[in-house]
């Protein structure tokens, strides 16, 4: 690291501590070829899926001891560290045979959860959504998405949770209940063009289902038109972005993808309906 030492790294304190350890010798060169491939820990993940979720196999030891050492260093990055590994072996990007490795992701998120990591409890409650090495529960499900809704302002949670009232999951179904937990989902990821592509469009297909279907026999023709154009707009926007994750490799928002394609052609003819 001494070879390093006049280089600013956008790097936690336990990351380069961990590099210090993986990259021997610890040279400039070797950091700074490391530190321009991830800048934190917390967005190796995004990073990874940027590139269609694809690593060699270096790269995935690279990766995977990385990530275990700021586990083990037990720092403030700690339970990004484990979420972010927890995600690699859940999606196969790390496993050797690139299969999902839903066991093994459970405990990361676990451990991530228990570290204060809110993505690690949101991803712990779709294990026990969709049975990922556990029995499907929707109540631990909807505990999970509850904590994680009430302790950050996460639009993830707080659009999950929005779906388990929408659905009637565990608890009892209330529609007007999860339209206003989408709205203030959709609020924040107003605030943050960071956001991932997927959350931003799942929150605005929400939102426009909730807009779309709000209509009454006696609406005002001009009334409903806006209310029609609003929709649409949200409509297309989700497009935009389910587009753009799917380009990054998360295929499974095919169909969502055509579900919003098809309600924007809906929105159309009814707008042109006299």
């Amino acid at each position: 690291m001494a070879n390093a030492e006049n280089r600013t790294f956008n790097l936690p304190a336990e990351a380069l501590a961990a590099l210090s350890r993986l990259v021997e010798p610890a040279t400039k060169d070797a950091l700074d070829a490391i530190a321009e491939d991830i800048a934190t820990c917390e967005n190796l993940y995004r990073a990874i899926m940027d590139r269609g979720g694809q690593l060699s196999e270096d790269e995935a030891v690279f990766a995977k001891a990385f990530l275990e050492e700021v586990i083990s260093l037990e720092g403030e990055h700690a339970g990004d560290a484990a979420c972010t590994l927890g995600a690699l072996h859940y999606s196969g990007s790390i496993t050797p045979d690139g299969e999902p490795d839903y066991e093994r992701a459970f405990e990361l998120y676990s451990t991530g959860a228990a570290l204060g990591n809110t993505q690690a409890l949101v991803n712990l409650g779709y294990c026990h959504q969709y049975g990922r090495s556990v029995p499907v529960s929707p109540k631990d499900a909807f505990e999970c998405f509850q904590r994680a809704a009430f302790t950050t302002n996460m639009p993830e949670a707080i659009y999950k949770l929005g779906d388990m009232y929408e659905r009637g999951c565990y608890v009892e179904r209330d529609s007007e209940l999860a339209f206003g937990l989408y709205r203030k989902a959709f609020l924040l990821i107003q605030d943050n063009p960071d956001e991932a592509p997927e959350i931003k469009a799942s929150v605005c297909h929400r939102v426009a289902d909730h807009i779309a279907a709000d209509d009454t026999e006696d609406e005002p023709v001009a009334e409903r038109r806006e209310r029609l154009l609003t929709a649409l707009e949200l409509y297309q926007s989700a497009e935009r972005d389910y587009y753009r994750a799917i380009g990054a490799g998360a295929y499974y928002y095919d169909r969502r993808l055509d579900e919003v394609i098809a309600a924007e052609e809906r929105m159309r003819t009814e707008f042109l309906r006299r």
